[in-house]
């Protein structure tokens, strides 16, 4: 499949690929590099109401499940709660404000600032 006029993100790890099923799921193949990429979504802060069974962990804090975090996302890999932010002074301590590309919805990602305590050019994906 030819990606050509998206806008994509190569996959952590550059995964080769022939086929989109090479690729991890909502992933696709690039043809013409043979590497598989993610679909990225343009996004805009907002305020969203808090809902029922929203944790209060904040960004940094060890987490399971994305109802842990206060934000609503918990980092896959990493087992830590993750945050949008605007400056570092948003940020719990020991974390800054960075630009980080990080999922948005399924099979999608986007750059956002959040608090990290390091910058990875890997995706942050939710659990």
């Amino acid at each position: 499949m030819s990606a050509a006029g998206s806008l994509i993100f190569p996959v952590n790890g550059d995964p080769p690929c022939t086929v989109d099923t090479n690729c991890p799921t909502g992933a696709i193949c690039f043809s013409t590099t043979g590497t598989c990429f993610w679909h990225v979504s343009e996004t805009a802060p907002v305020c969203v109401r808090d809902v029922a069974g929203q944790g209060a962990r904040p960004a940094g804090a060890a987490c399971s499940l994305n109802s842990d975090c206060a934000g609503g996302f918990c980092e896959a890999s990493l087992g830590v709660c993750v945050d949008v932010c605007c400056s570092d002074a948003a940020c719990p301590t020991g974390l800054t404000c960075e630009s980080q590309v990080v999922e948005a919805a399924d099979y999608f990602v986007t750059e956002a600032r959040v608090c990290v305590n390091l910058s990875t050019a890997q995706v942050l994906m939710r659990k």
